[in-house]
């Protein structure tokens, strides 16, 4: 992906799930650079009149892991005007020049806990 399009965006990693008695997904926290893109009609119309973006797809150069519903593994976080998407969805394009990656990802409600997981 070319430079110009990108932004450096927090982003949290989550890793394996922990053998304890809260079965929690250690997470590490870091920047990485992505031209982030509001998925077209995906604005969810809110109480209060405003909507809230539900859905967003990220380019770049970095493996996003996706939510697995099989283990319970959440997917990595990307915050996004400080609210948090998890990726439901990456694809690496070999066939293209830059070979970048397309990661989809969800708004998480705001149920879950700012600071992990919460699932």
């Amino acid at each position: 992906m070319f430079g110009i399009f990108k932004s450096p965006f927090k982003v949290r990693l989550y890793g394996k799930q922990q053998e304890d008695e809260n079965l929690t997904f250690p997470y590490t926290e870091t920047e990485v650079s992505l031209d982030v893109q509001i998925a077209s009609d995906q604005n969810q119309p809110e109480a209060e009149g405003d909507s809230r973006l539900t859905k967003l797809t990220a380019y770049g150069s970095f493996p996003f892991s996706p939510a697995d519903q099989m283990t319970g593994k959440p997917g990595d976080w990307l915050c996004y005007h400080g609210r948090w998407y998890e990726c439901i969805g990456s694809a690496h394009h070999l066939h293209t020049p830059s070979k970048h990656y397309v990661s989809d990802f969800v708004l998480i409600p705001e149920v879950y806990d700012k600071d992990g997981y919460a699932g």
